[in-house]
């Protein structure tokens, strides 16, 4: 033995993960034990994530009733036993060792690190009330060590010439050393990532470990911790501070075990294939769980200690949002948990040596089974992305491709991933939209609940409630609308953003406003909390990522919330075209006119272009254009809708059908050719010159006009005399 001994080359453990590791390392047993062994000549593949599973930390869930702590980074409240989590990893790595310095006093662990050293083998050193690290050194016959340890001040830490932080008061903090052994054979991997599982169902049902609550109780404390008495002042600040550290322990180790426990079952699901659906499926949940605790952080605009937000944390709202959260994580978890028992069974594993469910798992997996089975989610749609969630067969949206109207784009773009999609021209057809006209016509200005302005944008569009309402009916889609707040920051927004990691989680894609459409959420970005979407201004770039506090989101919110019944094929057709009827003679509202009404108010503006100032001439072009667009899109619908479902109607019913259909062919034949050869006066074709939209030209879209109302009026009655003969 010299007086000084180092080590070379051994793996990192610390802080700095950006820059020395594959991802965060926050459990120091499992981290320092990757290292030891990688340094020892052990496979890769017996990485972290795989210690981390051996160690039984990455399923680590304890809560304290009395002092209301919840353990982090502890594998000695792992089990019954003390030692259990530290056996565990020895026994998988197949080496011995020996813990010295604990209960004795740790001057005792100096003797055997100084020998381990010389031996060539790194020493482990166990802490008080801070991480794990690995001694790499010695110095001084062993008064100094060198090593890795969780550096926190980097600006204070000294290193050696090796790049080892120095740890010369190693004594004052430290309460021990784990000492490896000799060499033994290893379990083989199949085995041990097995064995872990178990490990891990059985400490997922095990409700105390000693003085403190455990597993999936563990969890279900923490969710009724955080709204524990509604009398709790706020300014309690010792209470609250006590609240927010346990909350956060637990978001952290849920966060990254649940994470690279998912991991370890992909591993295993490769070793043991006839498992590997029920695997995947509990490590499907498993990446859910992770996502969901980045909500945690995120909610309300982050809760990363050392911010404000421990003052938010105090508000009663927001406790409540977190506590939905982590019931749901709760849940989550329990399916998990039963899923990796049913695969330990097909895997081998006797029941008997599997724990029994607690009495509450029975009622929360039938709660998400029929949940589940009303969804109408498609699995097979997941595609895992990093850091993230997306579906698999959501197509791109752009206008001019028979798919104008960006609601029921968007809303098509959502439903084709799952296992009910329905085509636009249902859609249109279902809704009324196919065979809507619809204007704003305010001439007096008077205020509506879109502004006092003339005319409005919005006339073509088609996300109101009476169209969400009949497309639901029809489908059988029950569909979600929520409001966007209009506040960046609000609550409400962030409870949007949980809800699209839920969504999305389960493989179902949604609709929301965005800027002036609407576009397709197909996935997330869970680290920026960004929302991947189909939008129709930008057709061909491949990912598009607009954070949930962007201003240009808006309302509606649409969820798909689960399949039910259906109509009937000829019900839903018939409940389609009494909404046509109905929209064609419908009474003006809020500053809209409809039908024949509309067209001739669109006709009466256009000749009042030359009395209008500037600004309402630019608006005027936009608007009449828009409609226009949305017009000629909305007939094509009508036709394909009504061809396709021409055989439900009775014979009766079928010439004044056949009729409508022809009127309405005859309309996309009149419109087609003028919105063509003018297209260049849509705004996102060619933008807009006043001498470009000449009274010619003006002049002949009012002729036009003329002739679709007539078509209109005629095909209307032909739709009424349908619904007459189908009575």
């Amino acid at each position: 033995m010299g007086a000084d001994a180092v080590l070379a080359d051994v793996p990192y453990l610390g802080m700095d993960w950006q820059t020395y590791l594959d991802g965060p390392q926050d459990f120091s047993l499992p981290s320092a034990m990757r290292a030891v062994m990688l340094h020892l000549g052990e496979p890769e593949e017996r990485d972290y994530k795989y210690y981390l599973a051996m160690s039984g930390q990455a399923y680590q869930q304890v809560w304290h009733p009395e002092t209301g702590r919840a353990g982090f980074d502890d594998p000695w409240l792992m089990d019954a036993d003390p030692g259990h989590s530290v056996r565990r990893m020895f026994a998988a790595a197949g080496y011995g060792y020996r813990v010295v310095g604990i209960p004795e006093a740790c001057e005792e662990a100096e003797a055997p690190i100084v020998a381990s050293i010389d031996a060539g083998r790194p020493a482990i050193l166990l802490c008080r009330r801070r991480p794990c690290g690995v001694v790499t050194g010695y110095k001084q016959g062993g008064k100094e060590l060198v090593g890795w340890v969780y550096v926190f001040e980097p600006e204070g830490t000294e290193y050696d010439e090796h790049g080892y932080v120095r740890l010369p008061d190693w004594l004052d903090w430290t309460c021990g050393a784990i000492i490896v052994g000799e060499k033994a054979e290893a379990q083989l991997i199949a085995d041990t990532l097995r064995d872990a599982l178990v490990w891990a169902v059985n400490a997922a049902r095990t409700p105390r470990i000693g003085e403190w609550i455990g597993g999936l109780e563990a969890i279900n404390t923490w969710a009724q911790a955080l709204t524990p008495d509604p009398d709790l002042e706020p300014d309690d600040t010792d209470a609250f501070a006590r609240l927010f550290e346990a909350h956060d322990c637990t978001a952290m180790t849920l966060a990254e075990g649940r994470a690279y426990g998912g991991n370890i079952l992909e591993r295993t699901a490769d070793l043991w294939p006839d498992a590997a659906d029920d695997l995947i499926a509990a490590g499907n949940c498993h990446g859910l769980i992770h996502d969901l605790m980045w909500r945690v952080w995120q909610t309300p605009e982050g809760s990363w200690p050392g911010n404000a937000s421990r003052e938010r944390f105090a508000r009663i709202e927001d406790r409540r949002e977190l506590r939905r959260i982590a019931e749901t994580v709760r849940d989550l978890d329990t399916k998990a948990i039963n899923l990796m028992a049913k695969a330990l069974v097909t895997m081998g594993v006797d029941p008997a040596d599997i724990a029994p469910s607690l009495a509450w798992e029975a009622e929360v997996l039938a709660r998400l089974a029929a949940t589940e089975a009303a969804s109408g989610a498609n699995p097979d749609a997941r595609s895992p992305v990093h850091a993230g969630v997306s579906a698999v067969g959501v197509p791109r949206l752009a206008f001019g491709r028979g798919r104008d109207c960006t609601f029921i784009g968007a809303l098509e773009a959502a439903l084709a991933p799952t296992a009910h999609e329905v085509p636009y021209h249902q859609l249109m057809g279902f809704s009324g939209l196919a065979f809507r006209t619809r204007w704003f016509h305010n001439p007096e200005g008077a205020q509506t609940p879109w502004g006092d302005g003339r005319w409005h944008p919005i006339s073509p569009h088609g996300e109101g409630p009476e169209e969400i309402d009949a497309i639901s009916r029809a489908t059988g889609w029950r569909l979600r609308v929520e409001d966007v707040p209009e506040a960046p920051r609000a609550l409400g927004r962030e409870k949007l953003a949980t809800d699209a990691v839920l969504s999305l989680g389960h493989v179902m894609p949604a609709v929301v406003g965005l800027n002036t459409d609407m576009a397709c959420v197909w996935g997330y970005r869970i680290h920026s909390m960004s929302l991947m979407v189909h939008d129709y201004q930008r057709p061909d770039e491949e990912e598009v990522l607009v954070i949930a506090y962007d201003e240009g989101l808006h309302s509606p919110f649409v969820f798909l919330d689960g399949f039910g019944e259906p109509l009937p094929a000829r019900d839903a057709l018939l409940a389609g075209l009494t909404v046509a009827t109905r929209s064609g003679w419908r009474v003006p509202a809020d500053g809209f006119l409809y039908g024949l009404a509309a067209l001739d108010a669109w006709r009466e503006d256009l000749g009042e272009y030359e009395a209008c100032d500037a600004a309402e001439r630019e608006l005027l072009q936009t608007v009449n254009w828009w409609t226009l667009m949305h017009l000629l899109d909305a007939r094509r619908a009508a036709v394909v809708f009504l061809e396709m479902n021409a055989d439900l109607a009775d014979a009766g019913a079928r010439p004044a059908l056949d009729r409508a259909i022809a009127r309405y062919q005859d309309e996309v034949a009149l419109l087609g050719p003028f919105v063509q050869e003018h297209r260049d006066l849509i705004a996102w074709h060619g933008g807009f010159a006043d001498a470009d939209w000449d009274a010619d030209t003006r002049r002949e879209q009012a002729d036009l006009l003329a002739e679709v109302r007539a078509i209109e009026e005629d095909a209307l009655e032909a739709l009424e005399e349908v619904l007459k003969a189908e009575e």
